[in-house]
């Protein structure tokens, strides 16, 4: 009869060992700050459309160009060595 009882007692031990540790290891800490805000960069990055307009001109060496891509504008003919897209200006000097 004892040996009935210890064995029960036994069983019933490591299922509460066991309930307990699976309770330990499904805990989450969830996300940090860090993480939710390079999720949201990242988001926020994918969002950005592709560039509609591009320039570009061969310099006098003949090797090298003066390029640009933009989102809004582009001028191809601003100077005689560079090219202006969005404000931005690319020259061969």
């Amino acid at each position: 009869m004892k040996k009935k009882i210890f064995g029960i007692v036994a069983i019933l031990l490591i299922a509460v060992v066991t309930a307990w540790n699976v309770n330990l290891g499904s805990k989450t800490t969830g996300m940090s700050n860090v993480m939710l805000a390079n999720v949201e960069a990242l988001a926020q990055e994918s969002n950005t459309p592709p560039p509609s307009c591009s320039c570009s001109k061969k310099c006098d060496d003949g090797k090298t160009t003066a390029s640009c891509t933009g989102y809004s504008s582009c001028n191809c003919s601003s100077g005689l060595f560079d090219v202006v897209c969005d404000g931005v200006t690319s020259s061969c000097l």
